[in-house]
């Protein structure tokens, strides 16, 4: 699962544009094929499997927004909508931290 998570937040930092689309999506050999039927974990229910892309998610699009604003976390609350101190929270339960959205990552 980690690695999908890597492979999906790369392809979101670097996609152009707002879609990701399958050339985005780098994944280790032999896994390009059939990936995406061995998504849901046979073993998670869908309750699980729906949390942890949401969390997936939720991760990606945060990064990618903090990159965009240079960690400026007032900035990037406003960008997307958000109330600072709710943006923080969510990266604290998100286990971000500024070395995540730094230019050297």
């Amino acid at each position: 699962m980690r690695e999908l998570r890597n492979v999906v937040e790369q392809a979101a930092v670097l996609a152009p544009g707002d879609t990701i689309r399958e050339a985005d999506l780098h994944l280790p050999r032999g896994q390009e094929k059939g990936a995406a039927a061995a998504l849901p974990a046979a073993a998670a229910g869908f309750a699980d499997a729906k949390r942890q892309a949401t969390e997936d998610f939720e991760r990606s699009y945060l990064l990618r927004a903090l990159r965009q604003h240079g960690g400026n976390i007032s900035r990037t609350a406003e960008a997307i909508g958000m109330v600072r101190q709710s943006l923080q929270q969510k990266i604290r339960e998100l286990g971000l931290r500024s070395e995540d959205w730094s230019e050297g990552s």
